[in-house]
C-alpha cells in the first residue's frame, strides 16, 4: 500500500506544457511564482475583465521531480518550495467582495 501511495504521489507531482491553439491576450511565465496565498505579494500582471491569460505553471514539486525521476528522489523531496503558484494577477474591474469566475479553456 505504501508504494502504490507513493507511485500515486509521483504521478501527481510530474506534468508536462503542452501547446493549445488559443490565443492568449497575456502570458504569464512559470517563472513568475510564489508558494503563498498573500496580499504582500504584489500582482505580476493587471488584466481587464474578459482577458484571457496563458498561465505557465511549474509542476507541484517545483522541479525536483521529473521524468526520469525515482523512488530515492521522492524519498528526499524538499517540502519547503513545494505547491509553486503563478501570479498573482490583478483585474482592474474586481472590488473588493466580488467573484470572480475563472473559465479553463485548455489545460
Amino acid at each position: 500500500m505504501k508504494k502504490l501511495m507513493i507511485i500515486i504521489i509521483a504521478v501527481n507531482f510530474i506534468s508536462c506544457i503542452e501547446d493549445s491553439s488559443i490565443n492568449p491576450d497575456y502570458v504569464l511565465s512559470a517563472e513568475q511564482k510564489h508558494n503563498k496565498f498573500s496580499s504582500a505579494i504584489p500582482p505580476v500582471l493587471r488584466v481587464s475583465t474578459g482577458s484571457v491569460i496563458k498561465v505557465d505553471t511549474h509542476e507541484a514539486s517545483d522541479g525536483q521531480l521529473h521524468r526520469e525521476a525515482n523512488i530515492d528522489d521522492l524519498k528526499n523531496i524538499d517540502f519547503g518550495p513545494i505547491h509553486p503558484l503563478t501570479g498573482p494577477v490583478y483585474v482592474e474591474e474586481a472590488e473588493i467582495g466580488d467573484i470572480l469566475a475563472v473559465d479553463l479553456l485548455d489545460i
